[in-house]
This record gives structure tokens, sequence and C-alpha cells, in this order.
């Protein structure tokens, strides 16, 4: 006798409905539930008793293919559906040679990378980068030491070692040399500064002090004529007077005629000392 069957599923495949045909009118169905959304738990029957197929007929129908591999706990072993479908958490063994904990995951493609690069042709490469880089920085050298040339054409100071041009004689000092005198005495007409040949003297800066008890007046005077070159000044005890330094060709005084010394006049005969900045020029 042939027996058809029809099976119904849930949207996770599991057999939740099978009807068995026996003939034409006669039929039994099977009903799954299932425990713990994994297991079969209970197994309805309905219908006729007498109707349900024997265990030969059972094994024939499986024999036939029909139930579609039915397995023992109700799950279905058919084919992954096409696409991306989701079929749930996949365990897979890698066995005792394998330590997948081990294994470094590409990020970014970089194997692929890697491994698409000509490593000769890198190292050509970053040789013709260094020595395009050296070359940049010789042509800049070689720019610099053109322009240096173009100057060092241009300027003849460079190549001669003097200064183009010629000095202006400074009409504010008029090209004196400043000399000085320093000394101290307690004689009346002790020489301040001795004569030059052919020069007057010129004071430009006195600085006079009394060094002991008791006043004196004190003044510079020209030998021999008498004539004041600065006029007195009274010094008491442990007291100095200093000028203010007047630059060349202007002066504080000067002596009338050439080959003159300039005498310190100490009325009182106290020790004086002196510091005196001058200059010799010309009568004229």
């Amino acid at each position: 006798m042939s027996l058809r069957a029809e099976t119904r599923r849930d949207d996770n495949g599991r057999l939740l409905n099978l009807t068995i045909y026996k003939g034409t009118a006669k039929k039994v169905q099977l009903q799954f539930d299932f425990a713990q959304d994994e297991f079969i738990d209970t197994i309805k029957f309905i219908g006729r008793k007498e109707d349900l197929p024997s265990a030969s007929e059972i094994v024939a129908l499986i024999s036939a293919k029909f139930m579609e591999r039915v397995q023992t706990l109700g799950n279905i072993e058919a084919a992954l559906p096409a696409g991306a479908n989701s079929i749930g958490q996949v365990t897979a063994n890698a066995g005792t040679n394998l330590n997948t904990s081990l294994l470094a995951l590409e990020a970014g493609g970089n194997l692929a990378a890697l491994v698409a690069k000509d490593f000769a042709t890198q190292t050509t490469l970053a040789l013709l980068k260094a020595r395009a880089d050296l070359l940049a920085t010789e042509i800049t050298l070689g720019t610099v030491h053109g322009h240096v040339e173009s100057i060092d054409g241009k300027i003849t100071a460079c190549n001669t070692g003097a200064i183009a041009g010629s000095l202006t004689q400074s009409t504010k000092h008029d090209a004196k040399v400043y000399l000085w005198a320093a000394a101290g005495s307690a004689v009346d007409g002790a020489t301040v500064i001795s004569n030059v040949a052919n020069k007057v003297i010129k004071i430009h800066r006195i600085f006079l002090q009394s060094t002991v008890d008791g006043a004196t007046d004190v003044y510079l005077y020209e030998e021999t004529s008498g004539n004041l070159v600065t006029t007195k000044t009274t010094l008491n005890a442990r007291e100095g007077r200093e000028s203010a330094f007047v630059s060349a060709p202007a002066c504080i005084g000067q002596t009338t005629t050439v080959n003159k010394k300039v005498l310190l006049k100490n009325a009182a005969a106290k020790q004086v000392n002196w510091e005196i900045t001058y200059s010799a020029d010309d009568a004229s």
C-alpha cells in the first residue's frame, strides 16, 4: 500500500505537524511540541489507531525520503538557505595543532598591500628620493654660491680688504689728542703741566683736592706771565672741586704763548692733589 505524507514547519524549520495519508480516506496526524525551544517534549496523536501505518510502512516511507530526512529529535537536516541569512552561533574546533588565540587579524588590508609591493622597486625608489633630495640641496648651495660670487664681484672691499671711501675728520674734537696730568704738592708754584715745544696748553678738565686741614686759595696760571688759566678756588679741609669736561676745540683756559708751563697757585701752601686733562695745540 502506498503512503503519502505532508509536513508543516515553523519559521525555524522545525517539524510541527506530520500527516500520513493511507489510501484516500484514512489519515493520522502527529503534532510535535518542543521543550526549551530545542527538544521534542510531547507528540500528540490525532486519528484512528487502525489508520496508523505499520512499522514496515513507516520504514518504506522513510526510505522514499518523503519526510525530508526528519531527525530523531525533530530538527531538519537541510541545505543552508542562500544569502545573508543568520544560522545562529557556530563553534569550530581547530584541533590541538592550531592555537587560534595567537592568530593576528589583518586590519585595513595591510597584508594585501604588502604582498602587492615590489621590494626591489621600493628600495630603488628610496635611493632615488635620497639622491634627489641631495641634488636639491646641492642646487640650493650652488645658487647661494653663485649669488655670493656675484656680490663679491660688485663689492671692492671684499676683494681688497679695505673700506672704500674716506674718513671725515670730526670738527667737534678737532682731531686733538687729550693728555692727562696727575700729581700733588704743598708748594706754591708747583708745576702742574710741563711746557710742550712750539705748542700752547689748553685745559679741558680740572680736579683739585685739599688733603689736609685748613683752607687755601688755589688756581692754575701760566709760567712767567702770571696770566690766569682758571679763576681762583678756595678749598677747605679735605675738600675737592671738579669742572665739567669741555671738548676741543673749546677749552676752560689756555696759555697765551707757546713753550709755557702751567703752575699751581697755592696761597696757604697746603697739600693739594690735581688731575688735569689737557691738549697741546698750535699757536694758531
